[in-house]
């Protein structure tokens, strides 16, 4: 459609699609700005395929390979004709349950407490649950952006058989960046840096 191609305009003449540069700066982080290293990715939620995409640019320039996480049916075709990720058609939650979900474009979300004007109704698996289906346990990026779900997010992967080199974590409201700081800490992470409203977190070495 028009607005994929548009976005599709918008990678070529520009390269790097993160909304504030994060795959540009991860690349750069990781020392893996050609296809000499190529590294594994999580995006959840993915949103667009393209248009600010975190994972696009690594995909597609660099030649990584992973998993997109996307409930929303709007951006389901993109992916079949311009991403070669897989792509999981649902949301994540710590533990598997039946949940409302907003559709809101950029803004979806878990609705905690209904009344969105349009909504599906989903079950949420854990990330442990996608991540073991797709057989991915050495993850080198994980973008994280669920409009406020991130918490639960992190508490649904298995950290006894993950392993996660680098996150962006959306942390815009401060409640909610202490804690998931503390969440990630608690595992050796150490908070390097923030991109525009996201967190860079990187595992121990």
């Amino acid at each position: 459609n028009d607005e994929m191609q548009m976005n599709v305009g918008t990678v070529v003449q520009q390269r790097w699609c993160g909304q504030f540069g994060q795959d540009r700066v991860i690349a750069s982080l990781l020392n893996a700005t050609t296809k000499a290293i190529r590294g594994t990715f999580v995006d959840l939620a993915a949103n667009d395929p393209i248009r600010n995409s975190n994972t696009y640019a690594l995909e597609q320039l660099l030649g990584w390979h992973g998993l997109c996480v996307e409930p929303n049916p709007k951006y389901h075709p993109g992916f079949g004709a311009y991403r070669r990720c897989a792509l999981a058609k649902t949301c994540v939650t710590a533990e598997k349950r039946e949940v409302e979900f907003a559709l809101a474009g950029g803004k979806g979300r878990i609705a905690s407490s209904g009344g969105a004007k349009k909504s599906l109704k989903l079950t949420c698996e854990p990330l442990s649950v996608l991540l073991a289906h797709h057989k991915m346990r050495a993850i080198t990026y994980l973008s994280l952006d669920v409009e406020g779900g991130e918490l639960d997010v992190l508490r649904g992967v298995d950290w006894n058989t993950t392993t996660i080199d680098v996150l962006t974590v959306e942390t815009k409201v401060e409640t909610a960046s202490v804690e998931i700081t503390k969440f990630l800490e608690a595992r050796g992470f150490a908070r390097v840096f923030c991109v525009a409203l996201d967190s860079v977190f990187v595992a121990p070495v």
